[in-house]
């Protein structure tokens, strides 16, 4: 198609706009007092004591541009000695660091929300890719202009959480896979896992992914092992690169707290009316919920319209509905039984 590298980078750049022009307005949401001074603090003291109840990839990338800033920190801050033993203590610090420094918050969240807003465009670069190599120029650029357009892509590739960069490492890793290229799909499971712990729901997926590639008779059985283990050793590799080689027992107590939180603990939350308290069940059709209502309606009716089409147009193609479809049942079948339900960006 004529013109394809063009309208992809206008896209790109109407993308990129977007989110910059209003990532200016936005006043810090509750995750970044928390995400962006503990990733701060990461790099200035490879101590991972802040918000160990994330992993530190996203955090640390977003406070590369912090270290140009001059900013004032030190390790005799009162909250910074005692947030390894009082959670709450995080949020203090990082409100102090944010508004009671030398530069205005304002100015460092705009400046730590940009690497974030690059991993958006990251993503939609591997949008493009994927769509153009399964269904050519015109499904590539259909892609992305729902990708550009999306408000919670829009929403998300602004703050300094760790949503927007999971999503992109969690593609890159079945991409990748899809692709046969082991080692990029043992990396980028390492950068999931160093990015939020939901990835882990990653493994029981590309453990089916590998098991359909055997009964295809594309791999053998040893290989798909071979592969499997593989790449969770070099995920293991990227997580103790990504903790500095000093941290790691930090990650295992966060991933301890996280399971906990997710299979008991729970969440306050809000459906249709309800509440739903700490220890509380929650809703099994809450995600489903709030993807229909959170999602715009001409989506759903091109998600629905696709899935007829697949239905209709599926030889020679069930491999790519086995890769696009699995990684999404799983992280919505997971989710739906966690009970930590607190919004669409978890899906």
């Amino acid at each position: 198609m004529k013109n394809t590298r063009l309208i992809v980078s206008i896209l790109l750049i109407v993308f990129s706009l977007e989110a910059l022009f209003s990532l200016k307005e936005k006043s810090g949401v509750s995750d970044e007092f928390a995400h962006l001074p503990a990733g701060y603090t990461y790099l200035k003291t490879r101590d991972y004591r802040l918000n160990f109840e994330h992993p530190p990839l996203v955090k640390m990338a977003a406070a590369v541009p912090l270290l140009f800033l001059n900013l004032s920190f030190s390790r005799e801050n009162e909250e910074w000695q005692r947030s390894d033993v009082e959670g709450v203590r995080q949020w203090m610090f990082g409100k102090k660091f944010l508004y009671q420094n030398r530069i205005p918050g304002e100015e460092i969240l705009f400046w730590g929300r940009i690497p974030v807003l690059i991993l958006g465009v990251l993503l939609g670069l591997l949008v493009f890719f994927w769509a153009r190599q399964l269904y050519g120029d015109e499904a590539g650029l259909a892609a992305l202009f729902l990708y550009a357009f999306s408000p919670n892509i829009l929403a998300h590739s602004r703050f300094v959480t760790t949503d927007l960069g999971i999503s992109l490492f969690i593609f890159l890793t079945i991409y990748a896979l899809w692709r046969g290229n082991f080692l990029l799909s043992g990396i980028s499971l390492g950068l999931a896992l160093s990015t939020k712990y939901t990835a882990v729901i990653l493994l029981p997926a590309l453990g089916i992914l590998l098991f359909y590639l055997y009964s295809r008779r594309e791999i053998k059985i040893s290989a798909a092992f071979l592969w499997f283990f593989g790449m969770l050793l070099i995920a293991v590799l990227v997580i103790l690169l990504s903790y500095q080689m000093t941290g790691l027992g930090y990650y295992l107590r966060g991933l301890r707290y996280v399971v906990w939180e997710a299979s008991k603990r729970g969440h306050p939350s809000f459906l249709w009316g309800n509440y739903s308290s700490y220890f509380s069940r929650g809703w099994v059709h809450y995600f489903l919920v709030a993807f229909l209502l959170k999602t715009p309606i001409p989506m759903i009716i091109l998600v629905v319209l696709s899935l007829f089409y697949l239905r209709k147009n599926n030889a020679g193609q069930a491999k790519n509905i086995a890769f696009l479809l699995v990684p999404v049942f799983f992280f919505f079948f997971f989710a739906s039984l966690s009970r930590k339900q607190i919004g669409l960006r978890y899906i």
